[in-house]
């Protein structure tokens, strides 16, 4: 059956038309190279070369396998050196769901990072409520996802990325907007919209951050968001976050402990700074 060998070594003697120099070129003996081509011409049902006193020189048949045999030997290295590009994390393919409202952190720009990094990567994206991409998670649809929500599962990694400081977001007329910061003990006296269940022990209800600053603008309460819920929108002309003191909002990078991709690590490397 032909081989890679085979093909080299045909390929070779086609380039030199001369036996000895593509042995010498090759590392191997002048009988070894001339038994593989008469293998491969035995195999192809046709004759490769023309040997004579004054030389050697190609068939029309060798003609047109040496054109194929080039092409062949072109996609082998191509496919060698995405593979290794692949091992190394330099080219693939991954898919990464991450929570609404990330968009207002550094993941934009530490994504940026990574296409830069990674010119041949292709990352293709989901996002939703925390529920939703975890769900995609389980179900294999997607590689990694970012999240505030910590997966307490032992098949899965969860590594931290980021954190931010957890805020009790007001009306910048609030009688609460001159404060410097609450403590959990202040949360009785408040009408809170929504919450994360890393601050309040109660089940307070959890809505998108935009509905729960809507409300918040209609004066329907306070809301307790991460400190980047109100970057670079709108809500930062009429709404102000008090911290809450010892509190932050943890964002995890979750996946799959027997998932190989590589560019997992090489995404959470660039995500971690």
């Amino acid at each position: 059956m032909m081989n890679i060998k085979q093909l080299e070594y045909f390929v070779e003697v086609a380039k030199t038309l001369n036996y000895t120099k593509a042995a010498q070129q090759l590392y191997i003996s002048q009988s070894a190279i001339t038994k593989q081509i008469q293998l491969l011409e035995d195999e192809l049902g046709n004759q490769l070369f023309e040997r004579n006193n004054k030389g050697v020189k190609l068939t029309l048949a060798g003609e047109i396998f040496l054109k194929d045999a080039l092409s062949i030997l072109y996609k082998i290295e191509s496919t060698q050196n995405k593979m290794r590009d692949f091992k190394k994390g330099e080219e693939g393919h991954m898919s990464l769901g991450y929570v609404n409202g990330l968009e207002r952190t550094a993941l934009l720009e530490r994504l940026h990072e990574f296409y830069h990094t990674h010119p041949k990567c292709q990352v293709t994206y989901d996002s939703g409520i925390s529920y939703a991409v975890r769900k995609k998670l389980l179900n294999g649809q997607m590689d990694m996802i970012v999240t505030h929500r910590y997966l307490d599962d032992s098949l899965y990694n969860n590594i931290e990325i980021m954190q931010f400081p957890m805020m009790v977001f007001v009306r910048k007329d609030s009688v609460y907007a001159s404060r410097k910061y609450f403590e959990e003990c202040d949360f009785v006296s408040l009408d809170i919209i929504c919450g994360n269940e890393s601050v309040l022990k109660e089940n307070i209800q959890s809505i998108g951050i935009d509905h729960a600053l809507l409300q918040v603008m209609g004066n329907h309460g306070v809301a307790i968001l991460p400190q980047f819920s109100i970057e670079y929108t709108q809500f930062r002309h009429y709404l102000v976050g008090i911290p809450i003191k010892d509190k932050v909002e943890r964002i995890y990078a979750i996946y799959k402990k027997d998932n190989l991709n590589p560019l997992i690590e090489e995404m959470i490397k660039i995500l971690k700074r």
